[in-house]
């Protein structure tokens, strides 16, 4: 087994949670509709945060804002 790098924490994740991030990964990596993938990481990034909420924010380039992609709970 590979060490992570220096740089992340992992002691706070479960064998569980990393299960999911590898297969969350590789269902991303096979997900070309852009609606879908962004509902597919705040459901496991709140899920793995135990949060009720989450958003993406995307940069619209041409207006130099940001909107929101898709957003999840109250």
């Amino acid at each position: 087994m590979r060490e992570a790098p220096p740089n992340i924490d992992l002691a706070g994740l479960t064998a569980d949670d990393l299960a999911a991030l590898v297969e969350t990964s590789c269902a991303l990596a096979r997900e070309v509709h852009t609606p879908r993938l962004l509902r597919r990481i705040l459901v496991e990034a709140t899920r793995l945060t135990d949060s009720p909420d989450g958003a993406v924010l995307l940069l619209d380039e041409a207006r130099s804002a940001l909107y929101f992609g898709d957003a999840v709970g109250a």
